[in-house]
């Protein structure tokens, strides 16, 4: 009973340190919020935020870059394994018509893999 006090006791001098703690920063950000008010953005703000903005647009279109990269990817392997199926099912080993199926949805993924890699190749035009 008395260790369950005492918990309770630090618990309750915790909460009454962070909620000092909140209250001066939320005073420190009021002072912050109206010192950016009274002076508005310095030059070097405007240019940082700039640079950053170009920063990320570069990054965005790596990314974007790797994507169509990678779906074309894709689309190969779904495409090598197409003819592979295929292959198979001429020469009659295995299932053919299993063999066929299954070159016929990997022709299917493979168009639908060439088409994100083309949709994500032309977003590098827009941006």
């Amino acid at each position: 009973m008395e260790y369950r006090e005492t918990e309770l006791a630090l618990t309750r001098v915790r909460i009454a340190e962070l909620r000092e703690r909140a209250e001066q920063l939320a005073e420190r950000n009021r002072e912050l919020r109206d010192a950016v008010q009274r002076e508005g953005s310095r030059g070097d703000d405007v240019h940082r935020a700039r640079e950053r903005a170009e920063m990320a647009k570069s990054h965005a279109i790596q990314a974007q870059e790797r994507a169509a990269m990678a779906y074309m990817r894709s689309a190969a392997a779904h495409e090598a394994a197409a003819e592979r199926h295929e292959l198979l099912a001429v020469c009659g080993f295995g299932n053919p018509e299993e063999h066929l199926r299954l070159a016929r949805r990997h022709r299917e993924l493979c168009t639908e893999d060439r088409k994100a890699g083309n949709s994500a190749g032309a977003f590098l035009t827009e941006v």
